[in-house]
């Protein structure tokens, strides 16, 4: 949701300014995902060399290749349970999230860019429309065959297109600073970190409790100081880093859990998880700042 209210918000800006261009957002995209992207994949590939088995290493090359295509939401809906207890050992599972944002993006700017030329007012009917379609499937999906509802992106669009939509409904309303009523959305993120689990359908309308949270805060957040009040803690330095790191975090953190079962237990003590997390972000503070940051502000 947060990755479609951003890339809405600059291909609009961008439209506004007559300053669109579609070979400009794919280098973009490029330079964001890409280098950090390749970096895991090559030291996931290393590890893996030496870690698994024959057939785990064929496996993984399959999983590797469907990654690189971005098509790994594919490769894994036909091939894994993602909450079975076996998926915990797949180095790669994470990047079908990445598959369907790109699979996503490969569409959204080119529907974007001609409706904003030829009908601008059409853009956010057009896409509120698609977006309740795909959350209409996504609730007959989880029913009815929950795999796939879970991996593609037909079920798996209307949360980005709630960002969409979102932000293109912000740009033409006026909006007031309101604390409770972003604290309200705060409070919504956080009951669906702890309250959800694996028996939580997914997505589902259940999932409008992140989704609407996350708007509630995009929307209502305060722009002045003195109007923050308790949300100035999310502008806190070591949590905006966080935020900033957030990618390189996403990549790393699956393939350092999976190669550790692979060499110990299955069952990582607390002790192991926290030095795991430790790790992921030493790591993702490296890639953010000697591959991420490196390649965005290099030359075309």
């Amino acid at each position: 949701m947060l990755s479609g209210f951003l890339i809405t918000t600059i291909i609009d800006n961008d439209v506004a300014a007559a300053a669109f261009s579609l070979k400009k957002f794919y280098e973009r995209r490029i330079r964001r995902l890409i280098p950090a992207l390749t970096a895991t994949l090559l030291a996931s590939a290393v590890a893996a060399y030496f870690i698994l088995f024959p057939r785990d290493l064929q496996e993984f090359g399959a999983s590797l290749t469907a990654t690189l295509i971005f098509g790994s939401n594919i490769y894994f809906w036909q091939t894994t349970d993602y909450f079975a207890t076996d998926s915990e050992l797949l180095p790669l599972l994470h990047t079908w999230t990445l598959a369907v944002e790109e699979q996503f993006y490969l569409l959204f700017p080119l529907a974007f860019g001609l409706l904003a030329k030829h009908m601008r007012g059409a853009l956010l009917p057009t896409f509120g429309v698609l977006a309740v379609a795909s959350f209409g499937l996504s609730e007959w999906g989880w029913r009815s065959f929950p795999d796939a509802n879970f991996f593609l992106l037909p079920t798996r669009g209307w949360e980005l297109l709630a960002g969409v939509v979102a932000a293109l409904a912000l740009r033409r309303a006026r909006v007031t600073p309101n604390n409770l009523l972003s604290f309200l959305g705060f409070l919504l993120i956080v009951f669906s970190v702890f309250v959800f689990d694996e028996s939580t359908p997914s997505p589902s309308a259940l999932m409008l409790a992140p989704v609407g949270g996350t708007i509630l805060v995009l929307w209502f957040y305060p722009e002045k100081a003195a109007q923050k009040g308790w949300i100035e803690l999310l502008e806190f330095g070591p949590i905006r880093h966080v935020g900033i790191i957030s990618y390189s975090a996403y990549l790393v953190h699956q393939p350092l859990l999976a190669f550790s079962r692979w060499v110990g237990d299955s069952n990582l003590s607390t002790f192991e998880a926290l030095l795991l997390v430790a790790v992921t972000f030493l790591l993702a503070h490296a890639s953010w700042k000697y591959i991420e940051t490196p390649f965005r502000r290099g030359r075309p």
